[in-house]
């Protein structure tokens, strides 16, 4: 299904190609909707919606993928119990995902996450463990790694080296090109690496690849460009891990754009005239999209819309945030005049 929500003076054209709803159970993750934003004389933006996926995040791809062909290599048995570590999506995809395939999960977390994303977890049934904050994402994966070891019957899914997770985020560039043609640019978060990775493997040669990490801890980009690199704390939860992971080409990139809270809250602007309440990564490379949109001029460029606002609703100054029974329940967002999409 086709159609424009709006198009008024001075504010961009915005077209969804796909249902704009929230999507229920294994069957509703991926074919996620594509988002044609066109301003006056800027190229083309067009953004997958990923935060339409059941647990609100892109990451749902990521393990449904990860599962399912860790199963088919006869690694992932019938009572086994998974582990890997997160910085909070991952954990909640993994947390569902395992709960629907009937695996116990246990999900390890530095302690200085959103609410939303211990309540999120721990509603799906996954155990969850909290380590220390000064560890960063480092110490969640010792931890992990410190459970699995010894214990034959628990698995580490290790997102960050896991060849699966690349390959399952090929499906959102194998979408877009049916969906839309080969786009000129693709702007797209580094974390694991997985998600460009795979999404640039799949869309092939000619297309320009602009990353985007956090300005506090840019670890690929201090990697290209030899500079030394020491991991701070900042606000692109899923982003600049600390390290470049093993799934991150950083030969792939063409440029990589560093973002910080300004950068965010400008994002957040712009998606605000587009009526959707984003992450604080979709934030910063819709951005950096938008920009490049206006150097460009012309042509179509592709980033994706990674997660769902109200993860982040706990940070929104005056936010009365409290934890619920399902706590991606309609919440709405006290800066607009109307309620915006949430979880399932």
């Amino acid at each position: 299904m086709v159609f424009a929500l709006f198009k008024r003076k001075n504010r961009p054209e915005v077209i969804w190609h796909g249902e704009r709803q929230e999507r229920k159970g294994l069957p509703g993750i991926g074919n996620t909707p594509l988002v044609e934003i066109r301003y006056p004389d800027c190229a083309t933006i067009l953004a997958k919606a990923e935060f339409l996926n059941p647990t609100g995040s892109h990451k749902d791809r990521a393990y449904l993928g990860m599962i399912e062909s860790m199963e088919s290599d006869g690694i992932l048995r019938p009572g086994m119990t998974l582990v890997d570590y997160t910085s909070g999506n991952a954990g909640a995809s993994l947390a569902f995902i395992g709960r629907e395939k009937g695996y116990s999960v246990i999900v390890t977390m530095p302690e200085d996450m959103t609410q939303e994303r211990v309540d999120q977890i721990e509603y799906y049934g996954a155990k969850l463990i909290l380590t220390p904050k000064e560890r960063f994402i480092k110490g969640a994966k010792e931890e992990a790694e410190r459970m699995v070891k010894g214990n034959p019957g628990f698995v580490l899914m290790n997102q960050s080296e896991n060849r699966h997770n690349v390959e399952a985020f090929m499906e959102i560039g194998q979408e877009v090109l049916a969906q839309a043609g080969k786009p000129d640019a693709f702007v797209g978060a580094i974390g694991t690496g997985a998600s460009v990775s795979g999404i640039v493997r799949s869309l092939g040669d000619g297309v320009a690849i602009i990353g985007v990490e956090a300005v506090e801890s840019p670890s690929s980009f201090a990697a290209r460009l030899g500079l030394p690199f020491q991991n701070r704390k900042h606000n692109l939860i899923g982003t600049s891990p600390g390290k470049v992971a093993a799934n991150t080409d950083l030969g792939s990139f063409s440029h990589i754009e560093l973002a910080g809270d300004q950068e965010i809250e400008k994002g957040r602007k712009l998606l605000r005239e587009l009526k959707l309440w984003l992450g604080h990564t979709s934030e910063s490379c819709f951005y950096v999209a938008k920009k490049l949109a206006g150097i460009m001029g012309q042509g179509t460029i592709l980033t994706v819309f990674y997660d769902a606002g109200w993860k982040y609703y706990s940070e929104l100054p005056g936010s009365d945030y409290v934890p619920l029974g399902r706590p991606e329940t309609a919440k709405t967002d006290s800066w607009r005049s109307r309620p915006m999409i949430h979880g399932p």
